[in-house]
């Protein structure tokens, strides 16, 4: 495959609202699991002392995905 061929692809693909939100949806996929635990952990900490860290690696990688998410599906509409 040629560059030129591999660049057309790239292009055909980064326009195809489809992609985009194939790629929100298994991003959103994704975060809803986090979200899960993440609800389980919070029921928990309501009962001890602060924050520990596997409850806020969790929350930076959920609020990560879902904010890809929305990146994708702002792609996926065409807004600039």
């Amino acid at each position: 495959m040629q560059k030129h061929e591999a660049e057309e692809i790239f292009e055909g693909v980064f326009k195809d609202a489809q992609t985009w939100l194939a790629q929100a949806n298994q991003l959103k996929m994704s975060a809803d699991l986090i979200e899960v635990e993440l609800q389980d952990m919070m029921a928990r900490i309501r009962f001890e002392q602060g924050l520990n860290e596997p409850f806020l690696a969790l929350l930076k990688s959920f609020m990560l995905l879902t904010g890809m998410a929305i990146e994708n599906l702002i792609n996926e509409c065409g807004v600039p």
